[in-house]
């Protein structure tokens, strides 16, 4: 899916689960301590969708502590991302039209709700040092807070957000390279190292050529 905006396109690119990762998640379902939503288990992705819709309407907010307005155009934009039937979605528009908002509630859904392990990245390290504390921090205390669950583990730590036992972890994927590494893709902190259920690219035009590559391998 993409969805444009007049000019000044920035992208958001997320991967979906794969039938790999369906494997994994299905394994942490026959754990007793899993905390994996039935809906994941039995692929029930029309039931996932509207359940992020009436979770977002109730628990959603903005960085102000300020309901979402769920806008016909905006809720089209909902629906998609949290179609597990779609394998990859980038959704392209203006500045302030909802775009890291959306995903963002999508995220907390995913963790909260569906006990799934998530990865989101962003295109420098200064990005995430300002955007987790100033965009996710704040919407994710409010919805925890309608959702009546106490504070998550890690929710002072710009690089791990852990609700029971699922966890969203914040990385970034490009570092300053030297001359001898022109041209060729950098992959910063635990980009390379890690496996999620669901992967979120912030910014995503902006990454260096070739740079978010391990993290679809994963």
């Amino acid at each position: 899916m993409r969805i444009h905006a007049d000019k000044s396109f920035v992208n958001y690119e997320l991967n979906y689960i794969s039938p790999k990762r369906r494997k994994r998640i299905k394994k942490r379902v026959s754990n007793k301590t899993a905390q994996i939503s039935p809906l994941v288990a039995k692929g029930d992705y029309v039931a996932i969708r509207e359940s992020f819709l009436s979770a977002i309407a109730i628990k959603g907010s903005n960085e102000r502590g300020e309901p979402i307005k769920l806008l016909p155009w905006f809720q089209e934009i909902l629906s998609a991302i949290a179609d597990f039937r779609i394998g990859e979605t980038y959704v392209s528009g203006t500045a302030q039209t909802g775009k890291t908002l959306s995903h963002t509630n999508f995220l907390l859904f995913c963790i909260e709700e569906l006990g799934l392990n998530a990865l989101w990245s962003y295109d420098l390290q200064a990005s995430l040092n300002i955007q987790v504390p100033s965009n996710f921090r704040p919407v994710a205390e409010e919805w925890l807070k309608k959702a009546d669950k106490a504070e998550a583990r890690g929710a002072k730590n710009n690089t791990i957000f852990q609700i029971g036992s699922a966890t969203a972890q914040f990385t970034y994927v490009s570092t300053s390279a030297t001359k001898s590494q022109k041209g060729k893709a950098a992959a910063g902190g635990i980009a390379v190292g890690v496996s999620r259920d669901i992967i979120f690219k912030e910014e995503r035009s902006q990454y260096p050529l070739g740079a978010d590559a391990p993290l679809a391998r994963r």
